[in-house]
């Protein structure tokens, strides 16, 4: 499984998560401290964080950001609307064109509600598990979500979870906690190769 976390912005715990083989989730306002990353790079919305912060999404700015890292970049999670899983949907079929026009695999942000079932019918080209904790938690041993090539799961910061989405076949996952301590970047690799040594 690759592991993801956000950019971070010491110098010490960058040097970590690169001699980890994290790779980098980027959005619009940590760019800045990706740009010289030279492992994956995955794109996030940013959807979560303007959310957190009670600022309107800005689509011009989220397309700029795409534009930016085309070529860079091989994965982007399409606009979400954080809880609202009808208008999630909504978004992904307006803007998938647009980013796979630029050469990305386009990531649907599976929100409380949504079905694998769901997401073939818009013709998603991968899911992002996302939506409440309780929900996603319920969600990453799901084997419908397998029909799917490019699977990623959000906010993943426990053994448990990331054993779960081992043990589930989930491509990948990504956590704050390993862009905030070294320390815990450490423990989540280790985790990763416990799983992985306990199923050969």
């Amino acid at each position: 499984m690759q592991l993801f976390a956000s950019p971070p912005g010491g110098v010490r715990n960058r040097s970590a998560l690169a001699r980890l083989c994290f790779g980098l989730i980027v959005s619009p306002v940590t760019e800045r401290m990706a740009r010289d990353w030279a492992g994956p790079v995955m794109l996030d919305n940013g959807a979560w964080t303007a959310f957190q912060a009670g600022t309107p999404f800005d689509f011009p700015a989220f397309a700029a950001f795409a534009a930016r890292w085309a070529g860079r970049a091989d994965v982007i999670i399409a606009p979400d609307v954080v809880g609202d899983w009808p208008a999630t949907a909504a978004l992904y079929v307006e803007w998938a064109p647009r980013l796979r026009a630029f050469g990305y695999v386009v990531l649907c942000a599976a929100q409380d509600g949504a079905t694998a079932a769901e997401l073939v019918q818009l013709g998603v080209d991968g899911v992002a598990l996302g939506g409440t904790t309780a929900w996603k938690v319920a969600q990453i041993g799901n084997r419908e979500w397998s029909a799917f090539e490019n699977r990623h799961v959000l906010r993943v910061n426990t053994r448990a979870r990331l054993h779960a989405c081992i043990g589930a076949g989930w491509k990948s996952c990504d956590g704050s906690g390993a862009t905030r301590f070294e320390q815990h970047a450490v423990k989540m690799a280790r985790w990763s190769l416990s799983s992985f040594q306990v199923s050969m």
